[in-house]
């Protein structure tokens, strides 16, 4: 089992990571076990059932990768189905283009900083 106070300060140490961070915020999300950022505009999510939905907020226009694993050494082969909405600066939701390779989706925020996007996700491939 492991030990409660080495799980608080991990955890900790993440959110801590997440408040520091100028480049993005991770918002709410369903499906999601966990997540990685590698810098500021590459992570991983990782879910076990390979289906779900999260919330990015970037302050940047860049492009960003973000590669979907079931567990820390089992990535998705591919993606089956991704949809990926923006909130605009009035408030509709529209679509946003992304470029699929294998289990990692590649996509540039469009709007001004500070919006939501949306990914929803679905890999069936295990």
């Amino acid at each position: 089992m492991h030990n409660p106070r080495t799980w608080i300060l991990n955890l900790g140490g993440c959110l801590l990571s997440l408040a520091t961070s100028s480049a993005w915020a991770f918002g709410e999300a369903r499906g999601i076990d966990g997540f990685r950022v590698l810098d500021a505009a590459r992570y991983q999510v990782f879910s076990e059932r390979g289906i779900g939905a999260f919330n990015l907020i970037a302050q940047s226009n860049t492009l960003h990768n973000v590669c979907f694993f079931y567990a820390t050494e089992k990535p998705f082969k591919r993606l089956e189905g991704i949809t990926i909405t923006q909130t605009t600066a009035k408030g509709d939701r529209k679509l946003t283009e992304f470029n699929v390779q294998n289990g990692c989706v590649e996509f540039e925020f469009r709007e001004k900083e500070n919006l939501p996007v949306q990914i929803e996700f679905v890999d069936m491939h295990r």
